[in-house]
């Protein structure tokens, strides 16, 4: 059957049967788009059909092929990992910037492709891939050898166990989704991609939570802990830890990051003295310098949050 017929004929969008096709035939998507008039072999007009009905039904492409571009970058997938998203690449790029000679923690990494394209793009020390998920883990020491990645691959559950090790940068794109929400989502989310990797818990904060209260024991001093997707407006009560011995020039460094927001110097000032210092004796061991950031009214979206950390390790 001619190429041209097949993708006009197949009952999904475009994009996904060329793709599809191209996975089928072995070759580029580039490629077929100068082959519309080639034919193809019954067995892989077959076989296209087969992968088109799954899609139709709402099987995610990168499942259907098996992988998924990432920073420019073919990342292996399947059903226990999250499909990796453009968005992301904006963590991985603040992350590459303090990478060099880092030991980096990729927590909840699924596929890996975070820590790895970090310790790949960004020219880590050392990389430690962690994940609860046996099979997910699997997949991701995949990816580490087919980038030529030395990865350490740690499977632990942070809701019950703490990391051993310390590191220079910690980077997390976890669970996040209201467990409440998941139903809600759209068919080739909550029907296919691994609830584990989605339910953050009642608020989807719960593994926000738990990896800010383990950053005292793992993130060395003047290391840089990143989050991935959640807007940290509903984080108030969440303490980010950083070493610091300079409370008001940290506080007026914050303010940089906000003095389009509205706030006065004062009020910032105010919120970290009154409600950092009473905090800091309940934390903290006597011989430790931890402060807690507060996040201004109105709140930070994460790119807000990677340069309020970035601008807080400058001080040091």
């Amino acid at each position: 059957m001619v190429i041209r017929s097949l993708l006009s004929a197949a009952p999904i969008e475009r994009l996904d049967a060329e793709i599809l096709l191209a996975h089928v035939l072995g070759i580029p998507r580039e490629k077929l788009l100068f082959m519309y008039n080639s034919t193809v072999a019954p067995s892989c007009a077959a076989a296209f059909s087969v992968l088109s009905e799954k899609r139709l039904a709402g099987c995610p492409v990168a499942y259907l092929t098996g992988e998924k571009e990432f920073y420019s970058l073919p990342f292996s997938v399947n059903e226990h990992t999250l499909i990796p998203r453009p968005d992301t690449e904006t963590l991985v790029e603040w992350a590459i910037q303090h990478a060099e000679g880092a030991r980096v923690l990729d927590i909840c990494t699924g596929s890996g492709c975070i820590g790895i394209t970090v310790a790949k793009c960004g020219g880590a020390k050392e990389v430690t891939l962690l994940d609860i998920s046996e099979e997910a883990l699997a997949v991701a020491r995949r990816n580490a050898a087919r980038h030529a990645v030395s990865a350490t691959v740690l499977q632990c559950d942070i809701l019950k166990e703490t990391p051993e090790g310390t590191f220079d940068l910690i980077l997390s794109n976890p669970p996040y989704i209201e467990t409440d929400v998941i139903p809600t989502l759209s068919k080739d989310v909550c029907a296919f991609e691994p609830h584990l990797a989605l339910d953050g818990g009642e608020d989807g904060l719960r593994y926000y939570r738990i990896v800010t209260s383990l950053v005292p024991h793992i993130l060395k001093k003047d290391g840089i802990l990143i989050f991935e997707n959640k807007e940290l407006r509903e984080l108030m009560d969440i303490k980010v830890f950083v070493d610091t011995d300079a409370d008001l020039r940290l506080a007026r460094r914050i303010l940089r990051d906000v003095r389009e927001r509205g706030r006065s110097m004062e009020s910032v000032v105010n919120q970290y003295t009154q409600t950092v210092k009473p905090m800091h004796e309940q934390f903290v061991e006597p011989s430790k310098k931890y402060a807690d950031v507060i996040i201004p009214e109105g709140g930070f979206n994460s790119v807000a949050v990677q340069m309020l950390i970035q601008n807080i390790r400058s001080l040091f």
